[in-house]
């Protein structure tokens, strides 16, 4: 136990490993009572015994809890705040944390895979609303990227998702009825969610099979 010139009194656990004698903190009395205080240095001792400094091992689990895809996000999304505009904000706040937080917020996002994102991002799509589950995932692709680059990840696994989502398709029918206009088209291809190039090569598509007079149907379909 040391005990400080302000009369504090902090377990202590003093040892060595290769050679290097060091320090390893077990708690402030009374808070941690004398039981807790043995099993905690007991604790260190079997990770001694392993080859692992408790003390490394320590540093490696607080800074693991803060670099959860959750914590990375929030901080992300508070960089966002000024440029962002207010619905925009809480519009991505709210998706995150519907459909990303339950199941990858608590993560360290440097060991979360390309399956565990597209698995959130199926669920999403499977309540039908597909735009949302676009937009979702480009959140997080942004967000593994400013992971990568404040050094918490080493890359953005959205990008190994490629076609697995779903896509804009084109469908053709002679029938005016059940098909759309060209304007209806033109506005679905634009609102269908996808990265900007997916969405302007389905909107060039729709231009360029009107003007050789077909009727356009676009929808979002999931592969």
């Amino acid at each position: 136990m040391l005990v400080t010139p302000a009369g504090g009194r902090l377990w202590r656990f003093r040892y060595r490993l290769a050679g290097v004698e060091k320090l390893l903190a077990l708690g402030a009395y009374p808070d941690v009572p004398l039981k807790r205080a043995r099993e905690r240095r007991d604790d260190a001792r079997r990770l001694l015994a392993e080859g692992i400094d408790p003390s490394v091992k320590r540093r490696a689990e607080k800074n693991a809890a803060g670099n959860t895809f959750e914590a990375i996000a929030r901080e992300w999304l508070a960089l966002q705040a000024p440029r962002l505009g207010a619905g925009t904000l809480a519009r991505e706040i709210s998706q995150l944390e519907r459909f990303i937080f339950p199941e990858l917020g608590a993560r360290p996002i440097a060991q979360i895979t390309p399956p565990e994102v597209l698995g959130a991002l199926r669920r999403v799509e499977a309540l039908g609303i597909h735009d949302t589950a676009h937009r979702t995932r480009s959140a997080c692709s942004r967000i593994f990227r400013f992971a990568v680059a404040t050094g918490r990840a080493e890359r953005d696994v959205t990008v190994d998702l490629g076609a697995c989502q779903g896509s804009c398709r084109l469908n053709y029918a002679a029938d005016a009825v059940s098909s759309l206009s060209f304007s209806e088209a033109l506005t679905t291809a634009s609102r269908s969610g996808l990265s900007v190039t997916a969405s302007m090569g389905c909107q060039l598509r729709v231009c360029s099979d009107h003007r050789r007079g077909f009727s356009a149907r676009a929808r979002v379909y999931s592969a």
